[in-house]
């Protein structure tokens, strides 16, 4: 069972395509998902700043949503630059299909949390290339990328915002 779920997800039939994926996969996906934390960490540390130096929320907002556009495209181009999945979401997304194939409710069930894990906390490129089969009219995929680049960085900034609110609020009383 779990063999054949690896199968589906790497999209081979063979086991030694599946070891060669696998090995690809084991390399740069970790370095991907450090270099999203890296910018995670990157990103407080600008609205720190950005606050200190008197930002308004809404630019703010306007350049964490600017940012995120262009990373995120850099990740889809990467992407499809590879034979590598490199966000997982290529895989995930046989993994859904085929739950579809079993069960209708399942798959959507599925889906639905998929979705919005995607938009929080992954990300648009994660988004776009999840459902880059069904994505068929470029202007819907675009329009949809920067649209979940905004929601993302939209739920991002309240809560960079709200900590660093946080903490200043706490270093005031503490200091």
């Amino acid at each position: 069972m779990m063999k054949r779920l690896v199968k589906i997800f790497f999209g081979v039939d063979s086991f030694e395509e599946m070891k060669k994926r696998g090995l690809s996969m084991m390399l740069i996906v970790p370095a991907i998902r450090w270099g999203e934390w890296m910018l995670l960490g990157a990103t407080g540390a600008a609205v720190v700043a950005l606050k200190a130096w008197g930002v308004g929320d809404v630019s703010i907002f306007f350049l964490l949503w600017a940012g995120n556009l262009l990373i995120e495209w850099c990740l889809i181009a990467f992407n499809d630059s590879t034979d590598v999945d490199v966000t997982l979401m290529e895989g995930l997304r046989r993994l859904v299909d085929k739950a579809f194939e079993q069960s209708l409710i399942l798959g959507i069930v599925i889906e639905i949390l998929v979705v919005v894990r995607l938009i929080i906390w992954d990300g648009a490129a994660y988004f776009i290339i999840f459902f880059q089969k069904r994505l068929v009219r470029k202007s819907l995929k675009i329009s949809l990328f920067v649209f979940s680049c905004g929601l993302q960085m939209a739920v991002w900034t309240v809560l960079y915002i709200y900590g660093y609110e946080s903490f200043s609020d706490l270093f005031a009383k503490l200091f």
